[in-house]
């Protein structure tokens, strides 16, 4: 139960901060830089919150620090170009494909062999 907590608050931290990252860059062209830095000041405080308790929830259950990093770069790795696409409307180039494939292939080999 604590693993799955773990990655759950590593997950949803990792999605909040990429959020907040790519919302920021996005909404600079629209609005007012002053409520764009409020609201993913806001959005990453939640992000670091969520990721602090899953790193420490994580490193105790898991017990191994690496695979904690793995989880961590496995979210991103998923929910970011995801996001991206959804804010940006912009397709990866095939050299970003191929660098996405083989860093989800790093982060399940560290999680999966001991």
């Amino acid at each position: 139960m604590m693993k799955l907590l773990a990655i759950v608050l590593i997950a949803v931290g990792e999605i909040l901060a990429i959020y907040a990252e790519l919302y920021s860059a996005h909404q600079m062209q629209y609005k007012n830089t002053q409520l764009v830095f409020w609201i993913a000041f806001l959005l990453m405080t939640l992000a670091g919150a969520s990721l602090l308790g899953g790193y420490m929830i994580g490193y105790k259950a898991f017990d191994n620090i690496w695979v904690v990093v793995a989880i961590s770069v496995g979210s991103i790795l998923v929910v970011e170009p995801i996001v991206a696409y959804i804010l940006f409307k912009e397709i990866p180039t095939r050299g970003a494909v191929i660098g996405l494939i083989l860093g989800m292939a790093g982060t399940l080999t560290s999680i999966f062999i001991k």
